[in-house]
């Protein structure tokens, strides 16, 4: 770090994982990038977020930034948003997207243009994707979302609530179009079936009720509510 800079601070109790309180700090400044590996501290200390931001409606949302009071962090976060975008400009129906950070990350993806799933005759045919320059990296464009289910009871995927091509047996008896995911895996969108689930794809936080997230949260059970 080039300079000094102030921290964005806030203390607050919590629990350890063996039941004892302790006391969490929370530190937050910014850096930006002004070599190789030469960073700048900005002068600015960044506002500590206290809740979790969502798009809109918390539970049909992607999640945009978690909040940062946490127990503790082992490792560093890496949080991307932003767009893909087809080099040269040129408008096509799809392209494969990677990421890579050196030593840490290497991760690939398909995104396409919009399309739907239409009926065909006794089955369902996926429209060919509309030409596009762009595609965001939001969950709202992966696979899963809601549909009305029995008794129109609104049924949501677990893993993504916010996506989309989702879809109940009581939704596809209907037989009307319904979007389907612009972000996925190649050899799932050549193989796909309306009623087959796909692997969900993106690159923002993953809500604390998402799994496979919610699944490292623990359980309420007996023994918890006695010996905690």
């Amino acid at each position: 770090v080039t300079s000094s800079f102030p921290f964005g601070h806030l203390c607050f109790r919590h629990w350890h994982t063996d039941g004892s309180e302790v006391g969490v700090i929370v530190d937050k400044a910014q850096f930006q990038r002004s070599g190789p590996d030469t960073f700048r501290g900005l002068s600015k200390p960044p506002n500590i977020v206290l809740d979790d931001t969502f798009a809109g409606d918390p539970g049909t949302s992607p999640l945009q930034q978690e909040q940062d009071l946490a127990p503790g962090k082992i490792g560093a976060d890496i949080r991307i948003l932003g767009v893909a975008r087809k080099s040269g400009g040129q408008a096509v129906t799809d392209w494969p997207v990677q990421i890579d950070v050196e030593r840490r990350l290497n991760y690939a993806f398909q995104v396409r243009g919009p399309s739907l799933w239409e009926p065909n005759g006794t089955g369902w045919a996926l429209s060919a994707p509309e030409p596009v320059t762009a595609v965001p990296l939001t969950y709202s464009l992966a696979y899963g979302g809601t549909s009305l289910g029995k008794e129109n009871e609104l049924v949501a995927t677990s893993e993504n609530p916010a996506g989309i091509g989702f879809v109940t047996p009581e939704r596809l008896q209907r037989r009307d179009p319904f979007p389907a995911p612009q972000i996925g895996d190649l050899a799932e969108f050549i193989s796909a079936r309306p009623d087959k689930p796909m692997t969900v794809h993106g690159t923002a936080p993953i809500a604390k009720a998402w799994l496979p997230r919610r699944a490292h949260a623990g359980t309420f059970d007996d023994a918890w509510k006695q010996e905690r």
